[in-house]
């Protein structure tokens, strides 16, 4: 079943960490299905399926791994890596089971699966290994990602020093292997000392640089990068170390045969579908387009193929509000459909904060806005006017970035039903939810200065037979 989606989502159930593959012209994105509905689907996490040429339609093949019983290590299937040798698929994965904590086992340990056809694979219990207890912890040992180095094959693993407070105690480790069966340590490759632990590693050069992709496991949930001369390190952190903000955890990459490299995350849902809620863990699959800059640093943009879906059904040449005092707005659109694209570029040599309000009500004074913040240095997302009293909404949606006064940026926004992600010259995303109905209206807007917005184009998705 082929499914025209922009943010894929299965009928039933959710979208969590996915772990991409590609061969002959596709992207195989394994991911892990939150059924979240225990009552009705069990207890667990199995692996599904899905394969796409271009990120705007979505074959679905379904569950791949089951997960096992509720006495298997592998109850819950949890994120791992697709690596080839020869003419057989290899999965590693988590195999985690909360229940056998309290009964003294192992919570989690990695797994082995193999395959011909990336769609019938077999377990193969007997090459599952743990943590020893010794120099990490025992229960957290988990998303191995497998690549081959200098002959040799290597395994990033998400661990836990026991030498640190465990707030700090975050590792990821190397193991090695001759034959993908046996795995010795190797080594501690990087050791933060920042986190309680940095999940769903991710490791590939640029241009003769190393770069490690981890999701931080605190109370921000973002997924960054590190990057070094040397896959032994030491790291670096860069200034723009994340590829978006609160709403996008759990991603990893892969290149296509053209070496453009592509970023699969999930944007989270919040429960009861209610923006004072909080977020929940999966939710619908996103894919922004990574490129290195000169100084080393990653940059994200919305792919091509998805660009390409919408056309221009509205477009202003420029667009000048000037407002001293208070915040000033022009309506672009009073009526928007489910699914579109805004695209403009803006210039100012005096604000304090630009930006676009979207579900924008007058009757209700009410919106959504990603705010561009000339004062604060930041890109952020909330509710305009911000209710009184309200701390949870949207809560660390934001990002660091410049906005420089006499400088042109562009900018591209993509909406579809409760999803939205605005991009920055392309250079940082930052996604978002918003479940409030509101209004219809789409508006740019400006507080206390003056901008001038060219090229102001509204884009709607295309039919099928245009795409």
């Amino acid at each position: 079943m082929a499914k025209q989606k922009i943010f894929y989502q299965p009928d039933e159930g959710f979208v969590a960490d996915i772990i991409p593959f590609y061969e002959d012209g596709e992207f195989k994105l394994f991911y892990l299905h939150d059924y979240r509905d225990r009552e009705k689907h069990g207890e667990g996490t199995p692996w599904y399926l899905v394969t796409t040429k271009n990120f705007t339609s979505y074959k679905e093949l379904g569950e791949v791994i089951p997960r096992g019983s509720i006495d298997e290590q592998d109850l819950y299937i949890f994120t791992g890596s697709v690596f080839k040798k020869d003419d057989t698929y290899n999965i590693f994965y988590t195999g985690h089971n909360p229940h056998f904590d309290v009964e003294g086992k192992k919570v989690q340990a990695i797994m082995h699966a193999v395959s011909h056809d990336l769609v019938h694979w077999t377990k193969i219990k007997e090459d599952t290994f743990y943590s020893e207890g010794i120099d990490f912890e025992l229960h957290d040992w988990r998303d191995p990602f497998v690549f081959e180095f200098k002959g040799e094959y290597k395994m990033a693993i998400t661990a836990r020093t026991k030498n640190t407070h465990k707030t700090r105690s975050g590792v990821t480790i190397l193991y090695k292997s001759d034959d993908l069966v046996k795995w010795t340590f190797d080594e501690v490759i990087w050791m933060p000392s920042a986190y309680y632990a940095h999940e769903c590693p991710d490791i590939f050069k640029i241009n003769g640089k190393w770069y490690l992709i981890y999701s931080e496991f605190t109370d921000q949930c973002l997924t960054r990068y590190v990057v070094s001369d040397s896959l032994h390190g030491p790291w670096k952190a860069l200034k723009n170390d994340a590829f978006d903000g609160r709403a996008f955890y759990a991603a990893k990459s892969i290149t296509n045969d053209k070496n453009e490299r592509f970023l699969f995350g999930w944007n989270p849902t919040k429960h009861e579908e209610n923006d004072k809620n909080f977020w929940h863990w999966g939710g619908s699959l996103e894919v922004h387009k990574i490129d290195a800059d000169k100084d080393g640093s990653l940059n994200v943009s919305l792919p091509t193929s998805i660009e390409n879906m919408f056309k221009t059904e509205l477009e202003y040449d420029k667009v000048i509000i000037q407002s001293k005092d208070k915040l000033k707005s022009f309506l672009v659109k009073d009526e928007v459909d489910e699914s579109y694209m805004l695209t403009f570029k803006f210039k100012t040599d005096d604000a304090y904060q630009i930006g676009v309000m979207l579900r924008h009500s007058l009757k209700e004074d009410f919106a959504y806005a990603y705010f561009m913040d000339y004062a604060k240095d930041k890109l952020s997302f909330d509710n305009l006017p911000v209710e009184a009293w309200s701390f949870n909404n949207f809560r660390n949606v934001y990002r660091n970035y410049r906005f420089k006064t006499n400088h042109e940026h562009e900018v591209k926004i993509i909406v579809e039903k409760d999803i939205c992600i605005c991009y920055v010259d392309n250079k940082i995303a930052l996604s978002s939810r918003m479940y409030q109905k509101g209004g219809s209206g789409l508006s740019l807007f400006i507080k206390h200065g003056d901008v001038e917005f060219k090229n102001v184009q509204y884009k709607k998705l295309k039919k099928e037979n245009e795409v």
